[in-house]
């Protein structure tokens, strides 16, 4: 312990014994469209530049978003580009590699490595690797959009490269938004030494984020567009470029810089050309044109920074590259990092150590809180509120502080332990002495919450501050909760008349409590069967292991018949509010998408809430008003299926499901819809109607929610479930009813 607060002290007297070394930094970024490799790579990494110590290479859209690369990890492109890449890291002298791959990092199309130069190796420069990524695609779980993290101790300052892919498309601003600050708020490095430490993105010394961030020109015509391009008049165009506009506002990337941008727009061009997708419709450049709303020509390929100690030596991109409809675009740095002078710090060491006894006492660490209560009030299933906590060092030396969630177990009704706040640094965090430390509080709600949630209104728990070898304090954190639809039953919200915010909870609770009771007693008696009739199935064939047939499971289901259908709830009809949800759905799917619609100032969050509030107070007519976001309501259709007690397709019957799509029956021999409840089959159908014209209509850069939806009819465990679905997914089992449109509504 005494070493360890001297160590402490030690670090607040750097300026004693640290150096600083200059470094060159390379941060190139290039999403290749699924293309493999076929030109030289050698203008965008071979430099006219002095020798390089680091190349930090993202790539996006490694390979096509298709079911295939979803279900099967593609590594052949991965393969491909990195030995492009690794040619042109050749000494041309020796034939042998000035650089060596320290660590890549993969996540469906993202892709990002990072090389250092033998000399780094040579020194153990580097320590502490950690990872991180964050998943922002199809339901912000899907790795086609997101963020992936590379944290390590460069020296002793700490660097971080971020490679992002955002959300596509000009309207899509606010996804954009939502997509950068998951990213600031889910990529946290987590050490695995004895200290425990986690880090944020703000916890490095230097931050380099690139990447296809996909903010586009808006509120610009084709033609100005091309005429600003054609006199490089890049300041002018710049004022209509999202990012830039965004950043000035203080949305994202507060205090982060990016250097001038003096190239052009590197989106969309046609591969293997220099001409621009939309160029050969503007032939007049000196006339104004009446194309209206198109995908303007965009610096989607950006690198931004944010760093005390760096200085940006040249930012453009390489037009001579013609693989993809992007160009690569690249940063070249000179950073200076942190390094100790050993006899420097041996010395004040030696000098601290001395004088230890003396002040072992002062240097215990005391900590305390500016408030002890953080009251949320009225909190919704979607609302993310942020409360700031103010954790303060009273003592003389560093303090290292660890803060947990504790949950109040009083309520003996529930049994959830999940915890309904966040709170960032999730782990140990330094804290200097003198200093307050703010440390950020969020309501974090998910589904396997909803069975408490729906129970109990108000929320009492509180979380633990400890200092290592201090003392601990602790806060109470509450909110009151407003219970909507999601994480009911289709059962229970059948057995009542009036809207669900008129409901008596206490009795909500109870029903539901009867609803599991009779779905364990169901899952019992068709496991049984099961067993039984497998037993039988084996002993009456030569061999051990017989092939599942058809009627197997029909023989199943027809000895579990009594115990499914004797339910009092069985017959009952969907209630109005999913019948209203999936008609309109159905109703907007099947209308003309319109390009021109405005996009919501209310965050994905909020416009989310507003469609539950109206939803379980049958407010029809004012949710119609919203004209809400099809892919916003898909979202929270699939969020409802997922926070259901009971899923849609009851998960005793996976298996059987697995078969029928696997063996591709024809939908006149299935009879499993006769032994759910009514409500599930009827929303099922819907489900059915609605996927059938949303696959109709896609367009091809729309991103596809069919398979996602599918998954949460069964309500798919992906840790346990991917494996019985690798090659019959849930997908193919609705597309039976999809593909039969004559036989269902």
């Amino acid at each position: 312990m005494e070493k360890t607060l001297i160590k402490q002290e030690l670090s607040l007297f750097e300026e004693e014994y640290i150096n600083y070394k200059n470094l060159r930094i390379f941060c190139g970024t290039f999403n290749v469209n699924g293309r493999m490799p076929d030109e030289s790579l050698s203008p965008w990494i071979k430099l006219n530049s002095k020798d390089i110590d680091i190349y930090a290479i993202g790539f996006q859209e490694l390979v096509d978003l298709n079911t295939t690369n979803l279900l099967i990890k593609n590594d052949t492109n991965e393969q491909l580009w990195s030995a492009y890449v690794e040619t042109e890291l050749i000494d041309p002298k020796t034939k042998k590699p000035k650089y060596y791959l320290l660590t890549k990092s993969r996540m469906f199309g993202l892709f990002l490595l990072i090389y250092v130069s033998e000399k780094l190796v040579e020194t153990n420069a580097i320590t502490e690797l950690m990872k991180s990524q964050v998943a922002t695609g199809i339901m912000d779980m899907v790795g086609n959009k997101g963020s992936l993290g590379i944290s390590f101790k460069l020296f002793e300052s700490r660097i971080c490269f971020v490679c992002s892919h955002f959300a596509a498309d000009t309207d899509k601003l606010e996804k954009r938004n939502s997509d950068y600050r998951a990213a600031m708020l889910k990529l946290n490095f987590q050490q695995d030494s004895e200290t425990g430490y986690s880090f944020r993105l703000d916890d490095h010394d230097s931050i380099f984020w690139f990447g296809d961030l996909n903010y586009r020109l808006d509120n610009l015509s084709l033609t100005r567009t091309f005429r600003l391009i054609n006199d490089q008049n890049y300041d002018q165009l710049l004022q209509y470029d999202q990012l830039s506009v965004e950043k000035c506002l203080g949305k994202i990337f507060e205090n982060y810089k990016e250097g001038q941008i003096n190239f052009r727009p590197t989106y969309k061009y046609i591969s293997k050309s220099d001409l621009y997708e939309k160029q050969s419709m503007v032939t007049n450049l000196d006339q104004e044109d009446n194309f209206g709303k198109v995908k303007l020509p965009s610096w989607t390929d950006r690198v931004l920074y944010k760093s005390q100690k760096c200085v940006l030596v040249q930012y453009s991109c390489i037009n001579t590259i013609t693989i993809s409809d992007h160009k690569p675009v690249y940063a070249l740095f000179d950073l200076e990092v942190k390094k100790i002078d050993q006899k420097k710090y041996m010395k004040l060491y030696e000098d601290m150590l001395k004088e230890s006894d003396k002040r072992i006492n002062e240097l215990m660490p005391h900590i305390g809180l500016e408030t002890f209560e953080y009251d949320f009030g009225k909190c919704y299933f979607y609302d993310v509120k942020c409360l700031e906590m103010v954790v303060r060092n009273k003592g003389a030396s560093r303090s290292n502080v660890d803060i947990l969630f504790y949950e109040n177990k009083s309520d003996t009704k529930t049994n959830s332990s999940a915890p309904w706040v966040s709170f960032m640094p999730q782990h140990k965090e330094r804290l200097e002495p003198g200093k307050d430390y703010k440390v950020e509080i969020r309501t974090c709600f998910s589904p396997k919450l909803l069975p408490k949630l729906i129970g109990q209104k108000r929320l009492d728990d509180f979380l633990i501050v400890r200092c290592l070898n201090g003392n601990d304090s602790f806060a109470t954190v509450t909110c009151e909760y407003q219970p909507t639809i999601i994480g009911v039953s289709l059962k229970a919200l059948t057995s009542i008349t009036e809207s669900f915010e008129q409901a008596d909870l206490e009795q909500f609770e109870r029903l539901e409590l009867k609803i599991k009771l009779n779905e364990d007693l169901v899952d019992r008696n068709f496991k049984q069967n099961y067993d039984r009739l497998l037993n039988n199935y084996q002993l009456n064939s030569e061999y051990s292991l017989v092939p599942i047939k058809l009627d197997f499971y029909d023989a199943v289901l027809a000895m579990s018949t009594d115990a499914i259908k004797q339910d009092e709830y069985f017959e009952n009809n969907l209630s109005d509010e999913y019948k209203f949800l999936l008609n309109y759905l159905i109703k907007q799917c099947d209308m003309e998408r319109r390009s021109d619609q405005q996009e919501s100032k209310q965050t994905i969050e909020e416009l989310k809430n507003l469609a539950l509030i109206n939803l379980s107070k049958r407010n029809f007519k004012e949710f119609e008003n919203f004209n809400f976001d099809l892919e916003l309501l898909a979202e929270l259709v699939y969020d409802l299926l997922y926070s259901l007690p009971c899923s849609l397709i009851p998960r005793r019957y996976l298996d059987y499901c697995s078969f029928l799509a696997s063996n591709k029956i024809d939908l006149k021999n299935i009879c499993l819809l006769d032994y759910i409840p009514k409500a599930h089959k009827q929303l099922f159908l819907l489900l059915v109607k609605f996927l059938r014209i949303y696959l109709k209509n896609l367009s091809l850069n729309e991103s596809n929610y069919s398979s996602m939806i599918a998954e949460a009819i069964f309500q798919i465990d992906k840790a346990n479930d991917f494996k019985v679905y690798l090659s019959s997914n849930a997908f193919n089992f609705i597309k039976i009813f999809i593909d039969n449109e004559n036989n269902f509504v």
